[in-house]
């Protein structure tokens, strides 16, 4: 019999919070770490994919900007040259097309038709009604209706769920998350971006560094982990077995339980109902391959059809002939996925209506791709949001961690997933301080 391999630190799963995570302490310790992936390849849901002769990014996947984003911190922690290109954005609403704001939270202030500070005494009165945390149990249909927002604000706040918290039904989302998002922003002096030269050309410099400080195994999968009492023990997976001092699930909640990864018994009830409540979101891409004319620089959000669409070749013009560009639509699909024929019937939808946005644009259509994405691990509704999330650290499993986008971190999106790699790599300096 094999004996099991002896690590400081074994990863399940080398999506953004895995493979970030794994980088850290490869990068900045001294820890023995083994990273397990399923796939062939890091990034996840997070990932550039080929397309007319191009590559471009996946799904939605917002980060924030600034020097005090999690994406910069380990740009600066582990490799030079991580950035994220600026995105502005726009809000098309009864035939035009308004400025929602620009590249810096600073743009918030000249917005058409918003003023922040709009919010400012809708806040202050639902503050007073409750604690900072009764904003996580109001829904933003609730809190504008009680509280007197402006429909210029509504709207932008409705905006910010469809793009940030994926939830097709953006009147249920909880306004703690939204409010929490724009204080963030603000804090950490960024707005929204995605990866300068796409998903994929961070995780070549990730494998890099895994592959030259630590053990990075892909195509290996976990099938058990075991417990002796109250602390993990061993994991074995389909090609051999570790005896981890520290277990990080790096994997959506989902596959956790449904490979039963983590008994009841092992867990105490709280942890339990938190992973019990996470649930998948999903995301409808349509990816649109324009020749002639331009596209918009921002993203575009609609309300009537909850979508946004943005233009990923603004990053790389290079990738495309002159005069090319792609144009992808993303539209929140809550937990229930489509496949088929109602893909491609929301899809042709979608370009309906967007002709109407950027005028012509189906006639200068040559190329499409439809596909339907797993979107985030966590649906942040009134009934499911921040506050019920379970946290990095398991309280009753002594050496059990959890990252990614669905644990108690702050932020959105991909912001999320960095930022709890960060966050679980701090707690590990600080307790071996």
């Amino acid at each position: 019999m094999t004996a099991a391999k002896r690590c400081d630190v074994l990863i399940v799963g080398g999506g953004i919070a895995g493979a970030s995570l794994g980088c850290l302490l490869a990068a900045r310790t001294n820890a023995d770490v083994v990273i397990i992936e399923a796939t062939d390849r890091l990034g996840g849901r997070a990932r550039s994919v080929p397309f007319a002769g191009s590559s471009i990014d996946c799904g939605l996947h917002a980060l924030l900007l600034g020097k005090r984003s999690s994406l910069f911190a380990m740009g600066r922690t582990i490799t030079s040259g991580l950035s994220t290109r600026p995105l502005g954005a726009s809000i098309y609403r009864n035939g035009q097309t308004l400025k929602l704001f620009g590249k810096t939270p600073v743009s918030l202030l000249t917005a058409e038709g918003f003023n922040p500070i709009s919010l400012l005494m809708p806040t202050v009165r639902a503050l007073r009604a409750g604690s900072p945390k009764s904003l996580y149990r109001i829904s933003l249909d609730e809190f504008c209706r009680r509280f007197g927002v402006q429909d210029s604000a509504r709207d932008f706040l409705k905006c910010l769920s469809i793009g940030l918290v994926v939830n097709a039904d953006y009147g249920s989302v909880s306004v703690g998350e939204l409010l929490a998002f724009l204080a963030l922003s603000a804090r950490r002096a960024g707005m929204l971006g995605y990866p300068r030269g796409g998903w994929n050309s961070i995780w070549t410099r990730f494998t890099d560094i895994l592959n030259a400080r630590a053990e990075l195994r892909l195509r290996e999968k976990l099938k058990e982990i075991r417990f002796d009492g109250k602390k993990v023990v061993a994991c074995e997976t389909d090609k051999g077995t570790y005896a981890p001092k520290r277990l990080v699930l790096a994997i959506p909640p989902q596959s956790i339980e449904r490979q039963g990864l983590l008994p009841a018994e092992s867990l105490d009830e709280d942890t339990r109902k938190r992973i019990g409540g996470c649930r998948m979101t999903y995301g409808l891409n349509v990816d649109l391959l324009i020749d002639g004319g331009d596209v918009p620089e921002d993203v575009i959000f609609t309300l009537d059809v909850p979508t946004l669409a943005l233009a990923p070749t603004k990053a790389s013009p290079e990738l495309l002939p002159p005069g090319q560009h792609i144009l992808t639509v993303f539209a929140p699909l809550g937990t229930e996925p489509i496949s088929g024929d109602d893909a491609n019937a929301r899809a042709d939808a979608l370009v309906e209506l967007y002709d109407q946005i950027v005028r012509g644009l189906k006639d200068r259509i040559v190329d499409r791709k439809v596909s339907v994405l797993p979107a985030t691990g966590a649906e942040a509704t009134v009934e499911f949001n921040y506050l019920d999330l379970p946290p990095i650290r398991c309280a009753s499993i002594e050496n059990l961690y959890m990252i990614g986008d669905w644990v108690k971190v702050r932020g959105v999106g991909g912001e999320r997933a960095f930022a709890s790699a960060l966050k679980c790599y701090r707690m590990f300096r600080s307790s071996a301080g």
